[in-house]
C-alpha cells in the first residue's frame, strides 16, 4: 500500500533524525578521547569536555527515543495483557497509541516552557544558554507527538501498527544490496555500459548528421545505441 504524504514526511525527519544522532555519536566519541589524551598525556584536560558530552548525551539520548516512538520499539510489559481476552487485548493496545500521544504532547509543551524560563541562565563551562540543553526536550518529544499522529491515523484506517523490527529488516536489506553492489561491481559494470553506449551514439550521431545541423534535433533513421562489448 502506498503510503500517505504525512508517513512519507515522518520517514524524512526519522532519516535526518537518524543522521543527527550518528554525527552526534562520533563527535562524542572524538571529545572522549580528546578529553583522556588531554588529561592523562599532557596533564591539561578540557574545561569544557564534560559538559559537553553531558548535554550531547541528552540529545543523542532524547532523539534516539523519538526514532524508537516512531518505531514502537520502546521496551512494554505484556506479561498481563497477554492474559486477557483478545478483544480487550486489542483493545488496551489501540487505547495505548492515544495516551502515548497525549503524554508526549504534554511533555513537549512542558518542555518548551521551562526552554523560555531557562534560556537567560548561562553554562558555567560552555558559556551558552541553558535553554540550549533542555531544548531537547521539546524538540524530541514534539518528533514523538509527530508520530504518534501518524500511528493514530493508521489505527483510525484499519491499517497495522509499524514494527521496529520491520524497519531494521529494511536496514538491513538496503545494506545487503549495497554490499551486493560494492562486491559484485555490478554498479561499476552498468556505468561503464551506460558511458560506452552515449559515448557511440554520439559518435554515430555526429557521422549521421552534417556539422550545421544540430545533434540534439530527433534523430534520422537507423540509428541507435550499439551493444557494448564490456560484460
Amino acid at each position: 500500500m502506498e503510503k500517505s504524504s504525512l508517513e512519507r514526511f515522518c520517514d524524512l525527519i526519522e532519516k535526518a533524525t537518524l543522521d543527527i544522532t550518528m554525527v552526534l555519536c562520533a563527535v562524542m566519541v572524538v571529545v572522549a578521547w580528546m578529553h583522556v589524551i588531554m588529561r592523562y598525556a599532557f596533564n591539561n584536560a578540557l574545561t569544557w569536555s564534560e559538559e559537553f558530552l553531558r548535554f550531547s548525551i541528552v540529545w543523542y539520548a532524547l532523539l534516539s527515543a523519538s526514532i524508537l516512538h516512531k518505531r514502537n520499539g520502546h521496551l512494554g510489559i505484556t506479561i498481563f495483557r497477554e492474559m486477557l481476552p483478545e478483544k480487550l487485548k486489542n483493545f488496551l493496545r489501540r487505547i495505548v497509541i492515544y495516551l502515548a500521544t497525549l503524554t508526549v504532547g504534554v511533555v513537549a509543551v512542558s518542555g518548551a516552557i521551562l526552554v523560555m524560563n531557562t534560556w537567560a541562565q548561562i553554562t558555567p563551562a560552555l558559556g551558552i544558554s541553558m535553554g540550549i540543553p533542555y531544548a531537547a526536550i521539546p524538540v524530541s518529544f514534539s518528533l514523538m507527538t509527530l508520530y504518534g499522529v501518524m500511528h493514530i491515523i493508521r489505527d483510525i484506517k484499519g491499517l497495522p501498527p509499524l514494527s521496529a523490527a520491520q524497519a531494521d529488516a529494511k536496514e538491513q536489506r538496503n545494506r545487503c544490496v549495497y554490499v551486493f553492489y560494492r562486491r559484485t561491481g555490478l554498479k561499476d559494470r552498468l556505468s561503464t555500459v551506460s558511458r560506452t553506449c552515449r559515448s557511440q551514439w554520439t559518435a554515430a550521431s555526429a557521422s549521421a548528421w552534417p556539422a550545421s545541423k544540430s545533434p540534439l534535433q530527433s534523430p534520422g533513421p537507423g540509428i541507435s545505441c550499439p551493444r557494448s562489448s564490456t560484460p
